[in-house]
């Protein structure tokens, strides 16, 4: 049949699009179900300004920062730590990244994921419960490290691996 058949004539073309559409629908089968898992998988961008250290009264050049999350419970976003980190460091008040909804964007809320969320303590820089030999090896590697992550010694999350992080690691190190 072709469309100047009589047949496909009198139906037309729309009577046709209401036919076949169920009819592949039926065909094919329902829609698959949604993931919830990778539904509430997000990609987080965040903006942050290093300070420029030959010249301290300037901002550094803008930076883009990306990282990933997932959605939680209330409505929050479990994400990692340096993203939390450059929203702290630039100050950043938008509570998306306020893990401990306290309305406010801050140290407080490194400090809630470090020990609530993963949950360790600060100077765990490889993050498996304990702080121990390897963490200081991690620490001692990057020491003057700029614009450095947690895992890679910064435990301030001032941007900055020095003799404040050796504090803090030393603090919470337990002697075996």
């Amino acid at each position: 049949m072709r469309y100047g058949d009589p047949l496909i004539s009198s139906i037309g073309i729309p009577a046709i699009k209401n036919i076949l559409l169920p009819l592949i629908l039926l065909l094919t089968g329902p829609a698959p179900a949604p993931d919830p898992i990778s539904d509430s998988v997000v990609h987080i961008h965040v903006t942050n300004w290093e300070p420029d250290f030959a010249r301290p009264w300037a901002k550094g050049s803008p930076k883009q920062v990306t990282g990933s999350g997932v959605i939680i419970e209330g409505k929050r976003i479990l994400t990692n730590s340096h993203v939390v980190n450059y929203a702290i460091r630039r100050g950043d008040m938008d509570l998306r990244f306020d893990v401990n909804s306290d309305e406010i964007v801050d140290h407080h809320d490194r400090a809630f994921l470090i020990w609530d969320i993963l949950p360790t303590q600060e100077g765990d820089a490889n993050l498996d419960g304990e702080i121990d030999f390897n963490d200081f090896q991690t620490l001692s590697n990057n020491v003057g490290a700029v614009d450095a992550a947690y895992t890679e010694g910064d435990f301030t999350g001032d941007g900055i691996v020095g003799f404040s992080d050796f504090v803090i690691l030393s603090n919470n190190c337990v002697a075996s």
